[in-house]
Parts: C-alpha cells; sequence; structure tokens
C-alpha cells in the first residue's frame, strides 16, 4: 500500500512537471516572436522617420525598399536585378491595403524563421525589413538543458515528499 501512494504521488509529480514545462515552452516562444516582431518595427520607424542609412549588419537585418507595384527598388543583401516582384508577399500586400504588415516564413532547409515586418511610406514605398531567427525546436534546445536540471529537482523533491506523505498516511493504519 505505501509503495502504490509513493509511486502514483511521484508519477503525478513528474507527470504534472513535464506538462508545466511544456506550456512553458510554448508561452515563451510566443513571447520571443512577438518581441522579434516588435524589434522589426522599431527599426522601420527609425528608418522611416530618420531617413538615415542603418547599417543592416548591426544586428543581421535585411533591408529591402520595394514600389507599389512590387517592384524592388533596394535590398541589402541581394542583387535586386534578379529578384522577382514582392507584390504578392503577404506582409507587401497587407502594407499596401492597411498601411502595415508582417509575416513569418519557415525555412526547410535553414531550420529557422525568417520574420518580416513592412510598412507604407508616405510616398507609396514599401519598407521591409527581415531577420532570421530560430524556429521552436531551436528554441526548445536552448532551454533544454535547463528544463532539465527542474526535472531531476523536481523529481527528486517529489520522492522525499511522496515518501513522507506514504509514510504519514500508512502510519495510523499500521498502528492499528
Amino acid at each position: 500500500m505505501k509503495k502504490k501512494i509513493y509511486t502514483r504521488m511521484t508519477i503525478i509529480s513528474v507527470i504534472f512537471t513535464i506538462i508545466t514545462m511544456i506550456a512553458s515552452v510554448g508561452i515563451f516562444y510566443n513571447i520571443y516572436r512577438s518581441q522579434v516582431m516588435e524589434d522589426l518595427k522599431t527599426h522601420v520607424h527609425i528608418l522611416k522617420t530618420t531617413e538615415a542609412v542603418l547599417d543592416p549588419k548591426i544586428d543581421n537585418l535585411r533591408i529591402t525598399v520595394i514600389d507599389s507595384d512590387g517592384k524592388v527598388e533596394y535590398d541589402s543583401n541581394a542583387d535586386i536585378g534578379s529578384m522577382d516582384n514582392h507584390g504578392n508577399r503577404p506582409e507587401v500586400k497587407q502594407a499596401l491595403k492597411t498601411g502595415s504588415g508582417s509575416a513569418i516564413r519557415e525555412s526547410g532547409t535553414l531550420e529557422k524563421n525568417t520574420y518580416y515586418y513592412a510598412e507604407k511610406m508616405n510616398h507609396g514605398q514599401i519598407i521591409r525589413v527581415a531577420k532570421e531567427a530560430g524556429n521552436l525546436w531551436q528554441f526548445g534546445a536552448q532551454i533544454f538543458p535547463i528544463f532539465l536540471v527542474v526535472l531531476i529537482l523536481a523529481i527528486g523533491v517529489s520522492l522525499v515528499v511522496a515518501k513522507l506523505l506514504a509514510q504519514s498516511l500508512i502510519k495510523p493504519i499500521e498502528l492499528m
């Protein structure tokens, strides 16, 4: 009886610890994605308001200027002569329609996400800033060692607590 209580309480503790960790990764990853997008918005606003030339290498950014027809007029990472029309890109279409747009595209080969934020400028052009960032699996892999330590500690604590609790529950029965 004591062993059953001890085992079940330990299993329940481990299961809830794992569920909490999985939920935490999801929540923190969504916060991370939101922060990357907010940073891109800030970069676009700086570019729009100062009309300064921003060095894209500082934050590993890709800066693209697109005319209202979708033709690329400037790109900090590629030769614009070989680029296709960007008018059908979701963030560009949204920016032309509402003034700003964003998108996240996954790269299957690089195992990264590329975050895009585009905004329409006063003279009709679109300025788009892009940044590559890790995907959910890379994010989880970075956090995994910390979660592993927490899981081991949680298991250790739950084993001790379960043993003490099982003893305290069984003791009155044994005395009878």
